[in-house]
């Protein structure tokens, strides 16, 4: 069995946040979009020790078997942020923000008037200001306090392999990818100015679990 685990920040230091900056000065520092703080990989592989002892036609089939797997889990990446806004400064964050909000949308447009600032029967905090045209952004690029979850993974596979003759070999395999069919939805809307603001949508972005049988003859 092999454990792996890594703890990372990944920044990007590629480009400016507002066009008029100088070229001539340091790109702005960002928290890469792609940024995943904690990761931990678990691998392995077992021969089953089951039926060890069978003989005849039964010890053919029932024994010799092997398992393999690979588990992975993850932080989510950093949510992707809006442009044409400022933040308020407080952390947009909701402690139970759900499927139909999850996070703070509240945003004051530059009318003055509030857009979606109701959760669950309540009033939610200014998180947001619509932008003026003609000033510069503050807002980073992503969210670093807002990271949709990934779920855990784990590809499977069990196999064995049959002598046919002295050098000729047939090795069966099962197969699962995404073993135990985690779906991971696609992350919250961010147009803060829309009624779907905040809302996750609920349509599968990874693929769903995958099992396929192979035979593998070798000479």
């Amino acid at each position: 069995m092999l454990v792996s685990y890594t703890h990372s920040k990944q920044i990007n230091a590629t480009g400016w946040l507002n066009a008029q900056e100088p070229i001539t000065q340091t790109p702005d520092r960002t928290l890469a979009g792609q940024d995943t703080p904690n990761r931990i990989v678990i691998s392995g592989n077992w021969t089953l020790p089951v039926f060890s002892h069978t003989n005849g036609i039964l010890g053919v089939f029932l024994k010799g078997w092997s398992l393999n797997g690979v588990f992975v889990r993850e932080n989510g990446f950093p949510l992707g942020a809006p442009a044409g806004y400022m933040s308020s400064g407080i952390d947009p964050a909701l402690p139970n923000g759900d499927n139909t909000k999850y996070f703070n949308t509240c945003t004051q447009l530059t009318t003055g008037a509030l857009s979606n600032c109701t959760f669950n029967g309540q009033t939610l905090p200014i998180a947001f200001y619509q932008q003026y045209s003609n000033t510069l952004g503050t807002l980073s690029g992503v969210f670093p306090s807002l990271c949709p979850p990934i779920p855990p993974n784990a590809d499977l596979s069990m196999f064995k392999a049959f002598k046919l003759h002295e050098t000729w070999n047939l090795q069966f395999r099962a197969e699962a990818c995404n073993g135990t069919n985690s779906a991971r939805f696609g992350g919250p809307s961010t147009s803060l100015n829309a009624t779907s603001a905040g809302v996750v949508t609920m349509n599968q972005q990874n693929d769903p679990r995958n099992i396929q049988l192979s035979l593998r003859l070798r000479f």
